[in-house]
């Protein structure tokens, strides 16, 4: 049963102190997530490229969108972040072109806890 832990974090914006609480995920979360992070990667690069692939804008992206790093995200945003990821590797080429072939493109959080859990 996964525990949510309280985890104490001082941010600094615009000069303000001030102090997040947020459950943290589990260990097999933020693995989970970084597997779905390192597959839209993969499937990225074969879009546009080794030379053209820029990593660090998909992190920036998730920062943007859910106003944290996707390590410190709490547990209760999990699905959104992972439903967030799921749909981006869907929209590239090879997500779509594997898609209409009927082949995964990702591994569902259950699958991967039978898995690696």
């Amino acid at each position: 049963p996964l525990r949510a832990h309280l985890l104490q974090r001082h941010l600094h914006r615009r000069n303000r102190h001030f102090l997040v609480m947020s459950p943290e995920p589990s260990l097999m979360h933020k693995n989970y997530i970084k597997h779905l992070i390192d597959r839209y990667h993969e499937f990225k690069r074969a879009d546009v490229g080794r030379q053209e692939m820029k990593y660090p804008i998909l992190y920036g992206i998730i920062k943007k969108e859910f106003r944290a790093n996707w390590d410190m995200i709490p547990i209760k945003r999990f699905e959104s972040l992972a439903e967030f990821l799921r749909k981006r590797i869907d929209r590239t080429i090879l997500g779509k072109s594997r898609k209409s072939k009927g082949q995964k493109n990702y591994s569902e959080f259950s699958e991967y806890v039978d898995k690696y859990g």
